[in-house]
């Protein structure tokens, strides 16, 4: 608990510098994650996108950028990459990698968003870009509940008999319970709201 609210001040400073440090047009447009909603996904913001900010520094990925952009217009979201594997992180776990890697946070979340993946929630599918082309994939369920409302409080993991990845998201705020396998939503339940609760693990 102690580490998660450290975590959320921390992340309130590195916001803070990171605006400071973009304020002028010369640098690329950095996105900070919200952790009151998602450390996971970011809305993006009304006046993107700036040419001069945010198309990539590789100019073979910026042209793949644009032709996507000019296609299917503003993605709702950008989700954050945060792991090789592209799995959804809780905020203690991002702080154990920041921890662990003895990196600035600010460095490690600019780092980072270059390769943002580029979420279109309406056609159901994400984009991520790379020198051999754009590579589209269908949105995940849990990725959408995600980006419909924030981080779960709580998730929980459990291997399938079959191998399959079983997660469980629980929105106590809502009292909303998901439960996915291999990103596929296979039901939802309602249970009474804990209004109030904030703390995601």
């Amino acid at each position: 608990m102690a580490a998660r609210v450290m975590f959320a001040a921390a992340l309130l400073v590195v916001t803070a510098g990171l605006v400071a440090a973009c304020g002028g047009r010369g640098g690329p447009r950095v996105m900070v994650p919200n952790s009151d909603f998602s450390i996971n996904v970011v809305e993006a913001p009304g006046d993107w996108p700036d040419e001069e900010r945010d198309w990539h520094a590789d100019p073979v990925i910026a042209a793949q950028q644009q032709r996507v952009y000019e296609a299917y217009g503003k993605p709702d979201y950008f989700r954050f990459l945060w792991r090789r594997d592209g799995q959804v992180v809780r905020q203690g776990d991002l702080f154990d990698m920041i921890s662990a890697q003895r990196v600035d946070p600010a460095k490690f979340i600019a780092e980072r968003n270059p390769d943002m993946e580029w979420v279109y929630l309406d056609r159901g599918i994400t984009y991520r870009f790379t020198r051999s082309g754009p590579q589209q994939a269908p949105l995940p369920d849990n990725i959408r509940v995600i980006c419909e409302e924030g981080d779960p409080q709580e998730i929980k993991e459990n291997p399938g008999a079959d191998g399959a990845r079983m997660l469980t998201y629980q929105y106590y705020n809502t009292g909303m319970i998901y439960y996915f396998r291999d990103g596929e939503k296979i039901r939802e339940e309602r249970q009474p709201p804990m209004p109030g609760w904030g703390m995601r693990r």
